[in-house]
This record gives structure tokens, sequence and C-alpha cells, in this order.
């Protein structure tokens, strides 16, 4: 049987386009950092796609390599492709005596 692990760390939101700069394509993002509170926090960023202002898209902060870049906001994905904690199969295979 062939399994992969797969990483749960990913934390996914909805976040609003607040601005958008087109000369080197970042944006200006909305989101609710703390559900319980709903504190609202902002950030700039870059994207995976175009973004239209004042769209709300619902993804996940990638952050860079180097902290004096912008992190790119991962935009389309779904909850049912959000990574788990649990190992999944992917190839079966069975032995039979015959």
């Amino acid at each position: 049987m062939l399994a992969k692990q797969t990483n749960s760390a990913v934390n996914y939101k909805q976040y609003k386009v607040i601005s958008l700069d087109t000369n080197d394509a970042t944006y200006f993002l909305e989101y609710v950092q703390d559900a319980a509170t709903r504190k609202l926090e902002y950030c700039w960023c870059r994207a995976d796609r175009v973004l239209n202002l004042r769209t709300q898209v619902f993804g996940y902060l990638h952050p860079a390599k180097d902290k004096r870049e912008l992190p790119t906001l991962m935009v389309g994905h779904s909850n049912a492709i959000v990574p788990t904690a649990k190992r999944i199969t992917l190839v079966s295979r069975s032995v039979s005596n015959s």
C-alpha cells in the first residue's frame, strides 16, 4: 500500500480586496484574523491570479522565502481539498492466492 502524508498547517480564510496596485500587481486585503473577536487585519500581498477590486475570495497567505518580499495569496481552493493530517491511501494492491 502506498500512502501520502499531508500537512494541515494551511489556514484558509475569506479575504476582501480593498485596493490594488496595477503597476506591480499587488493587493491590499482585509480579513478576519481572529474569528472569536472578529478583529479585522489588513495586509499587502501578491496573488496567484488576477483579482478585482471589492471582490471576496477564499484562500490562504503563503509566506515569501525572503522576509522583505510580500506573501502570495493562494486563491480559489475549496474546503474539499484542504490538506488534512491523516494518511490518504493512493494505491492499494491486493494479493490473491490462486
